[in-house]
């Protein structure tokens, strides 16, 4: 198996990809790929601008595309993949429940201009725009959203996108600036993918990115093991559950009969209470 980061939210543009595209070509040059896999619409795009030359006859599978990128994908049949539901929606369904009385959403991350995965929020909070008060701080500096996120009015939650580049190029890793930015705001945080959980996000419907990549790396099996691309129609997997995390519940006063059915709630602390609830009531 070999993997190639393409880096297309810090270096894009048609010299870059031709300086990848000639790269990828001498690297791989000696190479017979049985299968190919894309993760996000940008690495489809140029796979498909490239696959006649570099890997002709190759199937590729496309991961990490949304419903809207996959409708946009011309038709090739030798292409299929795996469509990740994920919408903006999922993360205002969160906002409710962790503001009850929600009046205003504040959107907070890297440029969404320069996210691969999440470019199509910026169309959905224009939609959102019609039903609550949107502020999108996305793409600002790090210091400068820590800031807005410590002095937002009531009846208000954050929407964290990711923040691996701001409008002005600067680098973060999106882990740490949550981390950051969760320590001085005055309001619970809700998030769309798992690996975020733990560093100050109270939570929401989040996208499990191992179960899906093991439902990606099954198509790739099956075609390695002899299927054609034709046996395997693009399908539309939903791998997001509701994941809270107990101690940002607590610092907000969030009930948990208040969320939602089948709710995951991780790094509950164990108080005494919780350990000895029995003998203590016995006594």
């Amino acid at each position: 198996v070999y993997g190639d980061s393409l880096d297309l939210s810090q270096f894009s543009g048609p010299r870059q990809e031709d300086i990848l595209r000639r790269y990828l070509q001498e690297k791989y040059r000696d190479i017979r790929f049985g299968v190919i896999v894309t993760v996000g619409a940008s690495a489809l795009k140029l796979v498909q601008g490239w696959g006649s030359e570099l890997w002709p006859g190759v199937p590729v599978i496309f991961a990490a595309i949304d419903e809207d990128r996959a409708a946009e994908i011309s038709s090739d049949t030798n292409i299929t993949g795996l469509i990740m539901r994920r919408d903006i929606n999922s993360m205002v369904a969160a906002a409710h429940v962790l503001v009850p009385d929600l009046k205003g959403l504040a959107v907070i991350g890297g440029s969404l201009e320069r996210d691969a995965y999440r470019r199509q929020y910026i169309h959905e909070l224009q939609i959102m725009g019609a039903e609550l008060e949107v502020t999108n701080f996305t793409g600002r500096p790090l210091g400068e959203q820590m800031m807005l996120a410590a002095a937002l009015p009531d009846k208000t939650a954050i929407l964290y996108t990711a923040f691996f580049i701001d409008d002005a190029g600067t680098n973060y890793s999106s882990i740490e600036a949550l981390a950051q930015i969760a320590k001085v705001a005055n309001r619970p945080i809700a998030i769309d993918v798992d690996t975020l959980l733990g560093s100050g996000a109270a939570g929401g419907y989040v996208l499990n990115n191992v179960t899906y990549g093991q439902a990606v790396a099954h198509l790739a099996s099956r075609i390695l093991d002899g299927d054609s691309v034709a046996a395997i129609p693009v399908s539309v997997g939903d791998f997001t559950k509701p994941v809270f995390d107990w101690r940002q519940l607590m610092r907000y006063g969030v009930r948990e009969d208040s969320l939602p059915q089948n709710s995951e709630i991780r790094f509950r602390e164990t108080t005494v209470w919780w350990q000895y609830r029995t003998q203590i009531l016995t006594a």
